[in-house]
């Protein structure tokens, strides 16, 4: 599914730089595929109900009809501009249930002594599909044109679906919708009532939770700000720096996005080589802050080549951050709200919207170099004081 979607970015935001050539309609497509993300919650209090694997099956039936949609459209050629918008808009709706549908359904069949490798596994075919696909992509739209750039994605989103599919009747098959897993959470005692009490009452029960555990309130104040100061130079500022900046096309604009993910790869392959680590909140605070200095140095830069060495140190140290994060979420939180946790820090990634629009005024007021250092510096100052006044993160041990 990934390998499509990011295919499907592509194709699309090339679209809205080529015909606006403005970093706020560039950030504001860009947010739109994220805005979803502000049901998150409400999708991980859903699926701690009913489960993950259903919701899966809905969501990448549903990637398939919009996709297979604006096909119908283009060979209509019946295509405007504005249907980019609208479509990142149902993307970013369905996005959110898919993201906590698929984590929390892998915490359930992995079981809690594999979720380190587990999700290091997941990130590692993530980081393949994401470096692949805008490249992908890139080359069938300047080589073949959108249309068949639009018959490979939906071939893929097909495929993702099935495979689901395919997935839900092993489970069945195999019985691991039994897994047993960790004691229920100690510090609240109403998770034997997730599936009879009131939705709303699930939901807050899941902020409570986050707000009372301090390390896993620092690791979602942390998502929130690298959504709002750092993913913003990839998902907004990239392609106008690709066209307007290093003077490229959309096959360049792909390699970026190569070189960005190439480095995600091997940041990840080497956490997940790693079995455990003693302090692992200072590995990824550390981790963290080298991600905006990276994206910081990227800044005053012109020379393709360089950009690139550049963007493969900063995908290097986001591909630390974001296993690391995701690491600590499952590992900390209990069975009972997992799915709840896991909702709240998808509603990190709704605060994107926010940075790309921020940062994509900020772009178009005055230019792409300050926008990008002016973001980065901040991400970078602010996390160091958010770990002065919340030091349990960095203080947390893994026996």
């Amino acid at each position: 599914m990934n390998l499509a979607d990011q295919m499907e970015f592509l194709v699309l935001v090339w679209l809205v730089v080529e015909n606006t050539e403005s970093a706020f309609l560039v950030g504001l497509f860009s947010g739109l595929r994220f805005i979803g993300m502000v049901l998150a919650p409400v999708s991980g209090t859903i699926i701690d109900r009913h489960g993950g694997i259903k919701a899966l099956k809905t969501t990448r039936l549903l990637y398939l009809f919009y996709s297979g949609t604006i096909l119908t459209v283009l060979f209509l050629n019946k295509f405007k501009l504005w249907m980019a918008f609208f479509m990142a808009t149902l993307n970013g709706i369905n996005r959110a249930s898919d993201m906590v549908a698929r984590q929390t359904s892998m915490a359930t069949i992995l079981g809690i002594n594999a979720i380190n490798s587990g999700v290091a596994g997941f990130r590692i075919v993530r980081d393949i599909t994401q470096m692949i696909g805008p490249l992908l992509g890139a080359l069938i739209l300047d080589g073949l044109g959108i249309e068949w750039s639009y018959i490979a994605i939906c071939s893929v989103f097909f495929m993702s679906s099935v495979l689901v599919f395919r997935a839900s009747r092993q489970q069945s098959s195999l019985g691991l919708a039994t897994v047993q897993e960790e004691s229920p959470s100690r510090q609240l005692n109403d998770s034997s009532n997730t599936k009879t009490s009131p939705l709303w009452e699930s939901f807050k029960q899941g902020l409570v939770y986050v707000y009372k555990s301090k390390p896993l309130l620092m690791l979602f104040i942390l998502a929130t700000l690298y959504n709002i100061l750092v993913f913003p130079v990839i998902y907004g500022l990239m392609p106008v720096i690709a066209k307007s900046v290093l003077n490229t096309d959309a096959t360049g604009l792909g390699r970026l996005m190569f070189a960005i993910y190439a480095g995600a790869l091997i940041g990840t392959l080497i956490i997940g080589s790693v079995k455990s680590f003693n302090r692992p909140g200072r590995t990824l605070i550390i981790a963290n802050l080298g991600w905006y200095l990276a994206f910081l140095a990227l800044a005053p830069v012109d020379i393709y080549i360089f950009a690139i060495i550049i963007l493969f140190v900063g995908g290097f140290t986001s591909g630390i951050t974001n296993v690391m994060v995701e690491q600590l979420l499952l590992t900390i939180s209990s069975k009972e709200f997992r799915g709840r946790v896991m909702g709240t820090r998808a509603l990190a990634v709704a605060a994107l919207f926010i940075g790309v629009l921020g940062s994509g005024s900020l772009a178009d007021a005055t230019s792409i170099q300050i926008s990008v250092a002016t973001i980065t510096s901040l991400g970078f100052l602010i996390t160091i004081v958010v770990t002065l006044l919340l030091p349990q993160l960095w203080r947390i041990q893994t026996s």
